[in-house]
């Protein structure tokens, strides 16, 4: 992990036969389906729970996984899992966050050999046994399944022809309703919540074809009326939907940013999600990207407040890059949400002028927006502080422009 200190943490267990050099199992156990009885029942219960409150939890001990799947036997995963699509995803009291919550956790119990990938499988296909059924009852049955997998498809694990298996096609060729209400919400959810690239470059190597979901009449009016043109056309851009104000869609996709950084998606990941979700790039998402992409690399130890240089540097600059442009306004908005993010914290020693530093240092702002920003007569939250602990920052870049200069 690039930063565990935001993610689930690493796993190890003396106990247990593991890789010593990654600490991770070495192989996953056999993916056998066992029906449960009521006592295992009780127990799954409590443990899908447990894995809700560990997804949720951006700083998590590394037993937490651990000790909590080691209360399924082995042979129970599958029913575990199957357990989690039939059973838990459409309570009323779960929502889309505890959904990816619980498709994080199962990325890391697969990545860690807890479980393999063939453990879902099959849990999957008992799930579409009664899918159909399923769906009668609950309207947004594919939502949820498409919320709880999208960590797994984001991350390659699951292809589109694992999710549309052979058993749904059966299913569809009699009602192709399934088939188009599965494919409309595959490929929103991967357009909203992972990026018009991942999308295109996903149906390509696939091989999918529209009438692996529909007859072959209904594939113009689908593509047509869902505006899903973009997928087999790069010069087109897809259309971006915005439900509710503009607040509160910026509000909403910066949300997904700070759900792509929690589960280490890496900058091209975070740019295609953006990509996908604003068309406008004002100085309102600058200042709630920034606010986010910081919050993200700053973590607490030894007692105070920290920049992950590391962090900052791999995801965070190129991302900021990519969305300030050179343009001044952007370069003062996010210089302006970094100060009110660390006054927030209460002013950490250096922590400012280790963001500044790493900013000016990538070339992302330069020294006259640096100039700008401190000589503003904007007022906010601890910017009088904030001007005098970055005394050695601004003596340094304008002692360097002086060099170059006389260089």
């Amino acid at each position: 992990s690039l930063y565990p200190q935001r993610g689930i943490d690493s796993y190890s267990h003396s106990n247990l036969q593991t890789d010593s050099s990654s600490g991770k199992l070495i192989e996953p156990p056999v993916a056998v389906f066992e029906k449960l009885n009521d006592e295992d029942i009780l127990v799954i219960k409590s443990v899908v729970s447990d894995m809700v409150d560990i997804g949720s939890s951006s700083k998590t001990l590394k037993s937490s996984v651990e000790s909590c799947i080691l209360r399924v036997k082995e042979n129970q995963r599958c029913a575990l899992i199957s357990y989690i699509m039939t059973d838990y995803l459409h309570l009323r009291h779960i929502g889309k966050l505890q959904r990816r919550y619980l498709g994080n956790v199962v990325v890391y119990l697969i990545h860690s050999n807890f479980i393999s990938v063939k453990h879902f499988k099959l849990a999957y296909k008992h799930f579409c046994e009664i899918a159909s059924d399923l769906s009668v009852d609950i309207p947004n049955l594919w939502e949820y399944i498409i919320q709880f997998t999208g960590p797994l498809i984001s991350r390659k694990l699951l292809s589109i022809s694992d999710l549309w298996n052979k058993q749904l096609k059966e299913v569809s060729s009699d009602d192709s309703r399934l088939g188009k209400k599965f494919l409309k919400t595959y490929l929103a959810y991967c357009l909203s919540q992972i990026g018009p690239s991942f999308t295109r470059s996903m149906w390509k190597k696939s091989n999918s074809k529209w009438t692996d979901f529909m007859p072959e009449s209904d594939v113009h009016s689908f593509i047509q009326t869902n505006k899903f043109e973009y997928i087999e056309n790069d010069t087109l851009q897809p259309t971006i939907v915005i439900n509710g104000s503009k607040d509160d869609h910026i509000a909403a996709v910066a949300e997904s940013v700070e759900h792509l950084l929690k589960e280490e998606a890496p900058a091209d990941c975070i740019i295609d999600c953006i990509n996908g979700n604003i068309f406008d790039i004002g100085k309102q998402f600058i200042r709630s990207l920034a606010t986010k992409l910081c919050d993200f690399a700053i973590s607490y130890r030894e007692n105070s407040y920290k920049l992950e240089v590391n962090c900052f540097q791999k995801v965070c600059i190129p991302v900021l890059q990519r969305y300030i442009d050179s343009k001044e306004e952007f370069e003062l908005e996010c210089l302006y949400a970094m100060q009110l993010l660390v006054a927030r914290l209460e002013h950490p020693r250096g922590l400012l002028s280790d963001l500044f530093g790493e900013l000016y240092d990538a070339d992302v702002i330069p020294q006259d927006s640096f100039i700008k920003w401190r000589d503003s007569k904007d007022q906010s939250a601890g910017k009088g502080v904030a001007v005098k602990g970055l005394n050695p920052f601004f003596t340094h870049i304008l002692s360097s422009e002086t060099s170059d200069e006389n260089n």
